[in-house]
């Protein structure tokens, strides 16, 4: 019998919707992680988190996907390394993120480039 969502769990649901509400960026991994932790940037804008940190993040986000209580996407960086990188919604905001995304893609005139492709 379950026992429930764990606080990490809680916490990233909070962080995801206080995303949402600020109709911010799609959050990543690793805003979650620093906003479920607490932890500040340094004077670089790094935040350091460990490797414990971020595993209970992301086994907490994978079990909440599971549940199909939030979606992730995940995007490329730079290096091709999408570990940190997964952005994460509710289900509600996934829908407004594809529509926001048709539709530019039409206004920009490239959607038969993606209806060919």
């Amino acid at each position: 019998m379950s026992r429930g969502l764990g606080w990490v769990q809680q916490a990233c649901l909070r962080v995801i919707r206080e995303y949402e509400e600020d109709d911010s960026k799609l959050p990543t991994t690793y805003d979650i992680v620093g906003a479920v932790y607490q932890i500040d940037p340094d004077e670089d804008g790094a935040r350091w988190i460990n490797d414990a940190q971020h595993v209970a993040v992301k086994r907490a986000l994978e079990s909440l996907q599971r549940s199909g209580r939030v979606i992730g996407k995940a995007r490329s960086r730079w290096d091709g390394n999408t570990e940190l990188c997964h952005q994460w919604m509710s289900e509600t905001r996934a829908q407004k993120f594809v529509t926001d995304t048709l539709r530019s893609l039409v206004m920009l005139g490239d959607w038969e480039v993606m209806a060919n492709s």
